[in-house]
């Protein structure tokens, strides 16, 4: 059986920068579903069925330190490429590469209580999965 992964050990990069004080991040991918039925004996079954238009999407939640790079980011629609390592960078560990992700979405939370939070997140049109 094979051991968890440990997020504290994960590595979130955009453009070969770590991201500072990062709390999570997610990346998602989706894939439409072809499907279509034709007209004939049986038609009660996809005729067609496969992977449709595709799309990857992050997110990543850290403590706001005063950097206003997102916000003017997502003003230039300037695309950005995020490399994800939820194991950490050893050699022979899993590497994600998100590329041209577009920021949709720069988003800060104040509470009086604690550290000010920041949420950014986005679309990019490429995945690719790798290892250091």
């Amino acid at each position: 059986m094979s051991i968890p992964i440990i997020g504290r050990n994960a590595i979130c990069q955009m453009n070969g920068t770590t991201v500072g004080f990062a709390t999570n991040f997610s990346d998602n991918i989706n894939a439409a579903l072809i499907k279509e039925y034709a007209i004939q004996s049986g038609g009660d079954k996809p005729a067609i069925l496969a992977s449709g238009n595709k799309d990857f999407k992050i997110s990543c939640s850290m403590l706001y330190v005063g950097d206003i790079l997102f916000a003017t980011q997502i003003l230039n629609g300037t695309p950005v490429d995020f490399i994800l390592a939820p194991a950490g960078t050893s050699s022979g560990k899993t590497k994600i590469t998100i590329k041209n992700v577009v920021l949709t979405v720069s988003e800060r939370k104040y509470d009086q209580k604690g550290v000010i939070m920041q949420n950014i997140s986005g679309e990019g049109n490429d995945y690719q999965l790798s290892t250091w």
